[in-house]
């Protein structure tokens, strides 16, 4: 197998690893009754892999036994990391893990709040409407979520980024979600898609606000060499 297909093949399981905190961190924020304290939970989980994938730094496993109680591998040590080798990873998973749980959390917690029973005379009753600022509001979510490691590391969003207000696009999502039909299979995906841009509602911020929490991380020294280890 080429280095090519193992290259690709890894970053499939990397997507799968980071949907799937994404996925279990959602489910926990809908059962959640204190948002910080979970946030500080999922802190935590994301500091123990990161520490955990800190202490494998510089080494590989062979000659495993594939026994699945007794087996076990011998670990060879490649090279010893310095210590801004060791920090540096360990920043770069924390990030990487600790980004999709407070996503999943906070999105979970917010769709535990939000009423199915909306007030639809405050709904924009005109379904192209609708359509079109969800259109909008897709597009300026995709570019800036594709922009996090380079402009929001924080994923703190300025609110001008919007194309709407947010109480339009809130309005417009749940709109589209009463008219969905929640029995119906084919409409589950895209209904958890809908509730996932209704909460990413909530990173858009004054944009002093969001400046300043991006600017922050984007001049940290240890960001910057992470950035530039991983050719962000």
């Amino acid at each position: 197998m080429s280095d090519g297909i193992y290259k690709a093949l890894s970053y499939l399981f990397g997507a799968f690893v980071l949907f799937t905190c994404y996925g279990t961190a959602k489910d926990y924020g809908e059962k959640s009754t204190n948002l910080i304290k979970s946030m500080m939970s999922g802190l935590l989980v994301a500091l123990v892999i990161a520490f955990f994938a800190n202490i494998s730094l510089g080494s590989h496993s062979e000659n495993c036994d594939p026994d699945p109680i007794y087996g076990r591998c011998d670990s060879i040590q490649d090279y010893i990391p310095t210590s801004k080798q060791y920090t540096d990873n360990f920043f770069f998973w924390l990030l990487i893990i600790v980004t999709p749980i407070t996503m999943g959390l906070y999105t979970g917690y917010k769709e535990k709040g939000m009423t199915a029973n909306s007030n639809i005379d405050k709904l924009p009753l005109d379904i192209q409407t609708a359509n079109t600022i969800i259109h909008e509001y897709g597009r300026i979510l995709e570019l800036a979520s594709s922009q996090i490691m380079t402009k929001y590391p924080s994923v703190k969003y300025p609110i001008s980024l919007l194309p709407y207000s947010k109480d339009e696009i809130s309005r417009s999502i749940t709109y589209a979600l009463l008219l969905l039909d929640k029995k119906d299979p084919s409409t589950e995906k895209d209904i958890e898609l809908l509730k996932s841009c209704l909460g990413m509602l909530d990173f858009f911020i004054p944009d002093d606000e969001a400046n300043q929490a991006n600017d922050s991380l984007l001049k940290n020294k240890t960001f910057q060499a992470i950035a530039k280890k991983h050719k962000v």
